[in-house]
C-alpha cells in the first residue's frame, strides 16, 4: 500500500532525503534545503501536534551547523512525546543527555558534552523552576529557571 503523500511521514521522509542528499552534495546545492523546509512547513500544517516535524527540524538544523536551534526543536519533540526514542537519540547528538525518563516537574540531571551538567526540575523538557547549573571548571548558578533560562 502506498502511503499518503499529503500525510505528516510522507512530507518528513521527503525532508528527510533532500537534507540526506543536501550533506552528500558537500553542503552546495542550497535548494534542497530550501524543499526540505518546504516540506517539514507542510508536515507541520498537516498535524502541529507531532513529533515528527520537529525531529526534521533537529535534522535540518544539524545539517546547517545551527545546534542551538536543533537543540530546541529537540525538547520540543521531546515535550510532543516524551517516549519519543528519536527525539532522545538527537538530543544525545547534541550533547545532552536526560537522566531517567521524562516527565513534567519531575528532578533530572542533564549531562552536557563539555561536562557542564544541570540538576533540577524539567517541564516540557527545559529547564524550570529550581535548579543548579554547574560548568566544567566548577562554578555554579543556584537559582530559579524559566524555560531553559536563569
Amino acid at each position: 500500500m502506498k502511503e499518503n503523500p499529503e500525510s505528516v511521514n510522507a512530507q518528513c521522509g521527503l525532508a528527510y532525503a533532500y537534507i540526506n542528499k543536501y550533506i552528500n552534495t558537500d553542503k552546495t546545492k542550497k535548494i534542497l534545503l530550501f524543499r526540505a523546509k518546504k516540506a517539514i512547513k507542510k508536515a507541520e500544517k498537516i498535524d502541529n501536534n507531532s513529533a515528527l516535524p520537529q525531529i526534521s527540524w533537529v535534522k535540518y538544523f544539524m545539517a546547517v551547523d545551527q545546534k542551538e536551534t536543533a537543540i530546541k526543536h529537540a525538547q520540543k519533540a521531546g515535550a510532543l512525546d516524551p517516549e519519543n526514542k528519536e527525539a532522545q537519540k538527537l538530543l544525545e547528538e547534541l550533547g545532552i543527555r536526560v537522566a531517567g525518563k521524562k516527565s513534567a516537574g519531575e528532578i533530572k540531571e542533564l549531562k552536557y558534552t563539555d561536562g557542564s551538567k544541570y540538576v533540577g526540575s524539567i517541564v516540557n523538557g527545559k529547564r524550570h523552576a529550581k535548579g543548579t547549573f554547574t560548568w566544567p571548571n566548577g562554578n555554579k548558578y543556584v537559582g530559579e529557571y524559566k524555560d531553559n533560562r536563569p
